[in-house]
Parts: C-alpha cells; sequence; structure tokens
C-alpha cells in the first residue's frame, strides 16, 4: 500500500503536452490472425459506421508486425502503427517491457502511452454498432472520465482478489464484478493516477499468478485511488 501510494505521489500527475488534444480509436495486437481483424475493424469503422476518429494500432516488438502489415494498416485513412516496446515506460523512464503471463497485461500501458488524450481502447474482435465515437458525448462519460462495462463471466479468482484488496486496505466491491476491457473509453487527463495505478500493479500481480489477464486491474486501481 505504501508503495502504491509513492508511485501514485510520483507519477499521478497528468504530463501536460505530451499528448494530442481529442479522442482516437486504439487497437493491440500483432501476427497476421488479429492483424486481418484490425483491418477489417478499421475498414468497418470507416465505410459502414462512418467513423472518422484517428486509428493507433499497437504492437508488441518486431515479431509481431512486418513491414507489409505495417505499410498496408498506414494506406488506410489516418491510421498510425506503433511498437509499444519502443515508447517509455511511465513509470521506469525506460523502454515498456511486457508483464509474464497474457498479453491483455499491456492493456494499462497501451491506453497511458497512445497519443491521444481520449481513448477508445477496442480489442481486435469486438465491433462496434454505431460509430465509438457517439458515446463520448454521453452523459456518464461527460461527468466520469471514463466508460467501462461489467464482464459477463464472473470471477474465477476470488481468494487472489480477496488478498489484493486486502493489502490495498480497501473492501472488495460487491459481487465482484470484473470489468469488461474489450471496450474502454479514458479521458486520461482526469483518470491518469487509475491508469498509472493499474499499470502499477499488473507486473507484480501477474508475475504472481494473481490474475490472468486485466479485468481486474481497473476495480483494484479505482479502489486504491480511493474512487
Amino acid at each position: 500500500r505504501h508503495w502504491l501510494r509513492g508511485v501514485q505521489d510520483a507519477h499521478g500527475a497528468y504530463p501536460e503536452g505530451q499528448f494530442s488534444s481529442g479522442a482516437g480509436i486504439v487497437f493491440c495486437g500483432g501476427g497476421a490472425s488479429m492483424l486481418r481483424q484490425v483491418m477489417g475493424q478499421i475498414l468497418y469503422l470507416r465505410e459502414t459506421l462512418g467513423c472518422t476518429l484517428p486509428v493507433e494500432v499497437m504492437h508488441l516488438g518486431e515479431d509481431e508486425m512486418t513491414d507489409g502489415w505495417r505499410a498496408a494498416l498506414q494506406a488506410l485513412p489516418d491510421t498510425r502503427v506503433v511498437d509499444l516496446y519502443s515508447l517509455i515506460d511511465p513509470l521506469t523512464q525506460e523502454p515498456v517491457t511486457r508483464p509474464v503471463g497474457s498479453f491483455t497485461h499491456v492493456k494499462p500501458a497501451v491506453v497511458l502511452l497512445s497519443s491521444f488524450e481520449e481513448v477508445i481502447f477496442l480489442d481486435t474482435n469486438n465491433y462496434a454498432m454505431i460509430d465509438p465515437a457517439e458515446l463520448l458525448l454521453r452523459d456518464q462519460y461527460k461527468r466520469d472520465g471514463y466508460l467501462m462495462w461489467s464482464d459477463l463471466w464472473l470471477s474465477t479468482s476470488i481468494a487472489h482478489e480477496y488478498a489484493v484488496y486486502s493489502l490495498l486496505q480497501v473492501p472488495p466491491p460487491p459481487g465482484f464484478e470484473n470489468s469488461e476491457s474489450g471496450v474502454m473509453y479514458w479521458d486520461k487527463r482526469r483518470r491518469w493516477k487509475e491508469l498509472v495505478t493499474a499499470w502499477a500493479l499488473a507486473k507484480p500481480l501477474a508475475a504472481r499468478g494473481t490474475i490472468d489477464g486485466d479485468k481486474q486491474m481497473y476495480g483494484f486501481a479505482f479502489a486504491a485511488t480511493g474512487q
């Protein structure tokens, strides 16, 4: 708990001037199978839903993105490809490294380091039914600075989660609802501390096998920041 407070004190202030103003859509994926999904997603957003928001495609190292795929994706309207490992971790001031286990553990870093101030994160296989930009106008997002939904599945690691909330010295939320992190809206200016906290927790909890992905991370982060 004291360590986490130190992280929040040192890194919890929003870094003014680091990100472009406005919103954008971010995908994280690599390899031919996921990149085909990403390409289909972007074409669907542009041609079917009429979405004009800029897009970033984050990948984890050179093994996940060939020159051919990079060129094909960046040929799409207002689309940029970024190697997450080329970016600087705000906690360590060194290049980003991947936590042990599932690639989904890096999602908080993807949101933190996207060039957009407001991030709409979409999983590569999560298709919107309306232009995602429309939800930026919802009262809940304007009020809270984020939008997330409960996961369909109940937590499978309740005992581990009790231990984490105990370490954080905060009560667990009712029902142990995980967040459905396949769709997330974040205003980084207003929720920087929560995102930094989620990323700070990801590596030690993943290394200990306490979490299977990132879905519990956001509840922990909000609890640890008193939200």
